[in-house]
């Protein structure tokens, strides 16, 4: 095949695909004069003509435009389904945000109410804080009066004098000490 000819066809190709079709038919005759030899359009029984290559690679690349056709269209339906997913996964990430913020303030207000109940049970009446201490009173002089009476008992030592170093008033409100003296006298 004459290299002008070749020359010629890719032209007329490319033009027909770019027109879609749109073409003028004198595009399709052949000119003697530019490529000086004569080859007919429908060509011989050995070679194809230029009508019929013309077509040919007309029809491939229609088919190679359907084929990228699809191809953008696969990749379109992609490119959607990617910013829906991202769409959907910067929603996910607004909920668990949300759902952070939501859980700190509930973790804050369940941490308000423990303290409410927390000082709620630790508020004791004054008349209450006097019975305990009347209470502890009571329970830390007896529990003098066993130590004292334990150590005269195995011989240790003399009984301890409200004088002592230990001021038991300060952290009580009263000396157990004095007290136990008083008992065993």
């Amino acid at each position: 095949m004459p290299s002008g000819l070749l020359e010629m066809q890719q032209p007329l190709a490319n033009h027909l695909i770019n027109s879609w079709f749109r073409y003028d038919l004198r595009y399709l005759k052949f000119d003697l004069i530019v490529n000086s030899k004569t080859h007919t359009l429908t060509g011989s029984n050995c070679e194809d003509g230029i009508v019929q290559r013309t077509f040919d690679t007309l029809f491939d690349a229609v088919a190679e435009a359907e084929s990228t056709k699809k191809a953008d269209t696969i990749v379109s339906a992609l490119r959607d389904e990617f910013r829906q997913l991202k769409t959907e996964l910067a929603a996910a990430h607004k909920r668990a945000e949300d759902l952070e913020i939501s859980k700190a303030s509930e973790l804050t207000v369940v941490e308000d109410k423990f303290r409410v109940r927390c000082s709620k049970s630790m508020e004791y009446t004054e008349e209450e804080l006097q019975q305990l201490r009347k209470d502890n009173t009571d329970l830390a002089a007896r529990i003098t009066i066993l130590l004292l009476e334990q150590t005269l008992s195995t011989g240790g030592g003399a009984v301890p004098d409200s004088n002592m170093d230990v001021d038991y008033t300060s952290s009580l409100g009263f000396d157990p000490v004095a007290i136990a003296a008083r008992e065993i006298q």
